[in-house]
């Protein structure tokens, strides 16, 4: 499956191969081999189950934690590409049939509950053993080992495209002790059809049965209700006092955008109290919106030295980049001395982003180069030490650059910084590198665009690589300019190289490129 494996230093950086992809493809002996999808619409079946699978091991294995962790890294990939296309998880060349097939999976378990779930699992595993199935011969299991017929769930989660965009408010009302919320749905279908005259649906409506939790001084009350409508007040009685955190869609049953705005106050307690990992990242990502406030600062502060998960201070630390570095400095340097790889990478990376006068973060990143274990660290702590403008920048590149790490994670990141660092004399250095290493070429071509002392010597030796006597070197150095470069800057170039070049498949392919950037830039101006 791979040819790129670990070594034993680069087990604590959580390599992907093993946590992911090992035991998704296991997952295919049962979603691919022993049931097979029958048709390419409705390939969601194999590669969701399969993406789904591994979160179910490491929550057997470690626990619900580790759940949450792997799916809101799904959930992360899915809104990029939802971003970019919405589309059906049944429909055929769906461009989200990974991590939403996984999470539609996921929350159909949590509204099941786990055992109706794998009840109707094994309904579907062994009734099409050794042979085909469709997305609705999943359903007809469901209703088979439950007696529910989920065909809403299945119209607005496997049909259509899309996902919930909420936007809650809320009152309280002390003399009534009732917590009135407001939920609209805000998501929009701007589906343009295809060529075919095909055309997506989002569901103007999303149903979505959820808990409320509201926590106060004197007690906690769970509220569950099922939203159906776009716009909808959800009243919560017997609150005995003003809350000091509000959870709507406590659990996270529901696939979702929230945008909830709340105190700082109630953020800052939900951060501390709520086990549930992607709230608390919504949380994370709600504090660090507000940069200026003293109480944010301290709640990631605390989140990123003392959270009992290393995602969520992996999480806190990364956001506290975004703050002064007086208030952030305390907290990353003993977010450096972490357990876990991952929140000391974090905080390496955050060291480079601070406005610091005193040098501080600067002694603190050289350190970590200079003494972590992780590679994830080491190149992390080397990108900040030459953000930071160390004064032995220029070699601290060129060491990273010839420096072993498991996947190049520290070559990749002395190239990224000679980028940053527009240093003419380190534009051969990178140039040594693209025999070995696809990114220098990419990195060449953002040094040539960039205007810098780097940007001509970079474009002379990214242009003449169009023309080397390594095939891949070319491919990879077509590629670089084409999608590396502001389209009519790579037009530019390719148009004054292409007749010149003397390989025959480099030039047909710069051609190509051409000719696809032409058309790029006609549909670009057609849309203006």
């Amino acid at each position: 499956l791979v040819d790129w494996l670990p070594d034993a230093r680069a087990y604590q950086d959580r390599p992907w191969y093993r946590h992911i992809l090992i035991p998704h493809e296991l997952a295919h002996q049962w979603f691919g081999d022993l049931v097979t999808t029958e048709n390419w619409a409705n390939m969601w079946l194999n590669e969701g189950f399969a993406e789904f699978m591994p979160g179910q091991y490491w929550s057997a294995r470690h626990g619900r934690a580790a759940e949450d962790d792997y799916y809101l890294d799904e959930y992360t990939q899915y809104l990029r590409i939802d971003a970019r296309r919405r589309m059906p998880l049944a429909s055929l060349g769906s461009n989200n049939i990974y991590p939403k097939g996984a999470l539609v999976l996921e929350m159909l378990k949590k509204y099941l509950g786990p055992e109706r779930f794998w009840a109707s699992v094994h309904r579907y595993l062994t009734r099409h053993a050794y042979g085909n199935a469709v997305s609705d011969d999943l359903r007809q299991a469901v209703l088979d080992a439950t007696g529910e017929d989920l065909d809403w769930f299945w119209s607005q989660w496997v049909y259509q495209a899309g996902l919930p965009e909420l936007v809650v408010t809320d009152q309280y009302d002390s003399v009534a002790h009732r917590l009135t919320l407001t939920v609209r749905q805000t998501q929009v279908d701007t589906a343009t059809a295809d060529s075919t005259g095909l055309r997506f649906t989002v569901p103007r409506a999303f149903r979505m049965p959820l808990a409320v939790r509201v926590a106060t001084p004197r007690g906690v009350v769970i509220h569950r209700v099922v939203v159906t409508d776009t716009v909808e007040a959800i009243a919560v009685d017997s609150v005995p006092a003003a809350p000091t955190y509000v959870i709507f869609d406590d659990g996270n049953a529901v696939l979702k955008q929230l945008r909830y705005d709340q105190p700082t106050t109630r953020l800052a307690a939900q951060l501390t109290r709520d086990p549930d990992l992607w709230n608390r990242s919504w949380v994370i990502d709600q504090l660090t919106a507000r940069p200026t406030d003293t109480l944010a600062a301290h709640a990631l502060a605390d989140a990123a030295t003392g959270a009992d998960y290393f995602l969520t201070r992996a999480q806190a630390a990364a956001a506290l980049a975004a703050f002064a570095a007086r208030a952030a400095l305390p907290p990353l340097e003993r977010a450096l001395r972490d357990t876990s790889s991952q929140v000391r990478e974090s905080a390496a990376r955050s060291l480079g982003q601070l406005a610091d006068s005193t040098g501080a973060a600067l002694a603190l990143a050289r350190a970590a180069w200079e003494h972590d274990s992780s590679y994830e660290v080491r190149a992390a702590a080397l990108g900040s030490a030459a953000r930071l403008g160390a004064a032995d920048r220029r070699e601290l590149i060129r060491t990273g650059l010839r420096t072993p790490s498991y996947r190049d994670a520290i070559r990749n990141a002395a190239l990224g910084a000679a980028v940053l660092a527009g240093d003419s004399t380190l534009v051969s250095d990178v140039d040594a590198t693209v025999a070995d290493a696809e990114f220098a070429s990419y990195v060449l071509a953002a040094m040539a665009v960039r205007p810098t002392p780097a940007s001509a010597p970079a474009d002379a030796r990214l242009m003449a690589h169009l023309d080397d006597e390594r095939g891949w070197v070319r491919r990879w150095t077509l590629a670089a300019v084409k999608n590396g470069m502001p389209p009519a800057e790579a037009l530019r170039r390719l148009e004054a190289a292409t007749p010149r070049l003397r390989h025959a498949d480099a030039r047909q392919a710069a051609e190509k490129a051409i000719a696809d950037l032409e058309k790029k830039s006609a549909h670009a101006g057609a849309e203006e």
